[in-house]
């Protein structure tokens, strides 16, 4: 699955994944791991300070702003969130080379990204289905797909259609 809140969330701007995974671009567009949200920062990649110089910058909300987490994700997070599902993809091919990737791109609204990323993965040879194909109704209905207003996860009912919909079109294809 791959829901847009993912962006912000690799690129390390949601306050309750403090020790989450860590990962930078590298020059050829790949995305490696570089520790974890908590470990020390680093000032433009270049200079580690200690971190007491990090608790205490990270008292000003304009440091937070620029450098820190608490910034709206940008087009530099949507291409590590595309580099990340990438060497997924590679990931998968390499240890499980029988496999086939997929990505369910959960659509439903009206965000230009979701057509970037399912454009992007396309380029990248990466088989996309969008929620909204699996299950017709969800823009116009996706409360009922959820366990409740307050969590927004997907609720059994979803979780069944999306096992027929992947026991039928993904499943039975890669059988055949």
């Amino acid at each position: 699955m791959a829901i847009l809140e993912h962006i912000p969330r690799v690129a390390g701007l949601v306050r309750w994944d403090k020790h989450g995974p860590r990962f930078k671009l590298t020059a050829t567009g790949t995305a490696i791991q570089d520790g974890h949200f908590d470990d020390p920062g680093r000032l433009f990649d270049r200079w580690q300070g200690p971190k007491w110089i990090e608790t205490a910058l990270g008292n000003f909300l304009t440091w937070q702003r620029f450098f820190g987490r608490v910034r709206e994700a940008n087009v530099n997070d949507l291409a590590l969130f595309l580099a990340v599902i990438r060497e997924s993809a590679k990931y998968t091919s390499l240890h499980y080379p029988h496999s086939k990737f997929s990505v369910i791109l959960w659509d439903g609204r009206d965000d230009a990204r979701l057509a970037v990323i399912e454009r992007e993965l396309k380029k990248a040879g990466i088989s996309v289905h969008r929620l909204t194909s699996i299950v017709p109704d969800f823009a116009t209905n996706s409360m009922s797909y959820v366990l409740s207003a307050h969590d927004l996860h997907p609720n059994p009912g979803l979780h069944k259609q999306l096992a027929d919909y992947l026991a039928q079109h993904i499943f039975e294809a890669a059988m055949q």
